[in-house]
């Protein structure tokens, strides 16, 4: 009999199996535990008890009916949000990520698609916050089009205000989407440019 024939049997007679200080228990009605059970018990004596020892795990399911629905921020979260406001000194600042990458060759027809893929994907990439500080994931957003920047004639000014307008982009948490790219084309390198509100990203 298998560990888990054992245990359906046991389940089946009203046996009942607990750990007590590393020694195996069990609590049954009159005449079940016959010497044939006894027997299978203590062939399975080790793996029982090891199940019985470990930790046991809530059951976590997704409700995917209430996917749309708005839901608590977590701590950090509320903490970044309480920031952007003058509530506190030194407030009225999100916090806010910008990313550059340099790349010899770089498809911007392939990345859009492969950001909207992403963005279909991953909830929290169409996630707002609300104005009475819920969350929401929106079940549908726009297609996302990556501006495009030809910098190949520029002298660096137009390349250097890019940078300072995504360095210093404070999206509005109610207005989607609240990660930003888009892409600079230069004579040598083309740019990726990712500018990312930290309201909707466990950094």
């Amino acid at each position: 009999m298998t560990l888990q024939q054992l245990q359906q049997d046991l389940e089946a007679q009203g046996v009942e199996l607990w750990e007590e200080q590393g020694r195996l228990r069990y609590r049954a009605p009159a005449g079940v535990m016959d010497e044939g059970r006894l027997e299978q018990l203590r062939e399975h004596k080790d793996a029982l008890l090891q199940q019985l020892m470990a930790p046991v795990m809530p059951t976590v399911s997704a409700d995917l009916a209430a996917r749309s629905e708005p839901f608590p921020l977590t701590d950090v979260q509320a903490a970044y949000l309480m920031g952007r406001t003058q509530a506190f000194s030194y407030g009225g600042v999100a916090c806010h990520g910008y990313l550059e990458f340099e790349l010899r060759e770089l498809d911007p027809a392939r990345l859009e698609q492969a950001w909207n893929h992403l963005i279909a994907r991953h909830d929290m990439l169409r996630a707002v916050v609300l104005e009475d500080g819920y969350q929401k994931i929106l079940p549908q957003v726009p297609h996302y089009v990556i501006a495009r920047h030809d910098l190949r004639e520029d002298g660096g000014r137009a390349l250097a205000a890019l940078r300072e307008r995504m360095e210093i982009r404070q999206a509005s948490p109610q207005q989607w989407p609240l990660i930003e790219l888009c892409v600079s084309q230069g004579r040598e390198h083309a740019r990726l440019h990712l500018s990312v509100d930290l309201l909707v990203c466990d950094y």
